[in-house]
């Protein structure tokens, strides 16, 4: 037997697919002169669009982001945003679009309150 998976959104018919379900990966990068990035994989694997989250994150969190083409995978783009804004997309992903906490990868990255030195 072949691995699958299948979605259930309200409205619409049950969605199939075979394969294994990545989860919806966030990670920080740094780019030139030390800056950080957010970035976000696989929002279409669960039904997400990322036009639509990247302009909610820019809302929410007042800074740019920008859609770039997956490496090696067709009609998948990463969203990445400025800084570090892990707590922010997790509230997002969590309390708005209600992905379960099991199905994010990298959550346990976010900053920890407090002050800065």
């Amino acid at each position: 037997m072949q691995e699958c998976h299948q979605f259930v959104f309200p409205g619409q018919e049950p969605l199939t697919k075979k394969g294994h379900l990545d989860p919806i990966d966030i990670s920080v990068a740094s780019r030139g002169s030390n800056k950080k990035v957010t970035l976000i994989k696989n929002l279409e694997l669960y039904g997400l669009d990322p036009t639509v989250v990247s302009t909610a994150l820019q809302r929410r969190v007042q800074a740019s982001a920008v859609l770039q083409p997956l490496p090696g995978a067709k009609d998948r783009v990463i969203v990445q945003v400025q800084g570090n804004q892990i707590h922010h997309v997790g509230n997002l992903l969590l309390d708005h679009y209600k992905v379960p906490r099991k199905f994010i990868q990298g959550l346990e990255k976010a900053q920890k309150g407090g002050k800065k030195k």
